[in-house]
């Protein structure tokens, strides 16, 4: 009776490392866990079998064989569960890494279209060229509006602005402002030279920007379109991630439709 005490008693991890892998095995098959993972459980359950076997005084093969195929198998198992983590945790890195890039690369294409809406106030269009964008924004003035009322008190309350303005009393004063300053002066660390650049490439590359004109009923009206293309910005992150479905390259704008929102929006 002790001596089956004391054999259960070695046999009690070994059987614990056995059942382990039976039920990875089970949980990774029906689960729809990694091929990874499913083989580490195969290797358990072969370890807590193999070490019950050399307990028990199995020999149908040479002890010390084995001793070399449990040990064999070890960092198999550590090797097998190591990649069907990095399985699991790599797709959680890259949308991780896809969301803090789209960030930056969505608050640049912002940037450009605020700068192109302020080159058409002035020109009443949109231009196809980053220099002449650039040197706008850095040179560039916009009309700033500023209305004076000097209508009398007492004819407040009796006359609209129309009748205000044709009698004189309002004015309209029209002075100008910089373009960085004006629109771009909250932005940190503003460089206009980066405009044209997307965040993260490497080499550096430019957006891809148009500017034309379509056709709306009887009225012609300026478009533009700014686009990041996610194989720039992700140009370091596996292609399997880049391919799927949900990550796309960020635009600003439509050469098809009048809308200057992000495709994101």
């Amino acid at each position: 009776m002790d001596n089956i005490k004391i054999l259960a008693l070695k046999l009690f991890f070994p059987a614990i490392i056995f059942i382990a892998g039976m039920i990875i095995i089970i949980f990774g098959a029906t689960g729809g866990q990694s091929g990874f993972f499913i083989f580490g459980g195969v290797g358990l359950f072969l370890v807590g079998g193999l070490s019950g076997l050399i307990i028990i005084g199995y020999d149908w093969l040479p002890l010390q064989l084995y001793k070399i195929l449990m040990f064999a198998l070890i960092p198999g198992i550590l090797l097998m569960f190591w990649f069907s983590f990095n399985s699991i945790n790599d797709p959680i890195k890259f949308e991780n890494e896809y969301r803090r890039r789209g960030d930056v690369v969505k608050e640049r294409l912002i940037h450009v279209r605020d700068a192109q809406e302020a080159f058409r106030s002035v020109h009443r269009r949109y231009t196809t060229d980053f220099d002449t964008l650039i040197d706008f924004v850095k040179y560039g003035e916009m009309p700033l509006l500023r209305r004076i009322n000097n209508t009398p008190v007492h004819l407040l309350d009796s006359i609209s602005d129309r009748e205000a303005m044709r009698r004189g009393f309002i004015e309209i004063d029209t002075s100008y402002i910089n373009v960085k300053d004006s629109i771009f002066k909250n932005v940190f660390n503003f460089n206009p030279d980066n405009l044209r650049y997307i965040p993260f490439s490497s080499p550096r590359q430019e957006f891809a920007m148009q500017a034309g004109m379509v056709s709306r009923g009887n009225v012609t009206v300026p478009v533009f379109e700014v686009v990041a293309d996610r194989n720039i910005f992700l140009h370091d992150q596996r292609e399997q991630f880049i391919k799927q479905e949900h990550v796309i390259s960020y635009q600003v704008g439509s050469m098809i439709e009048p809308i200057r929102d992000g495709n994101w929006q």
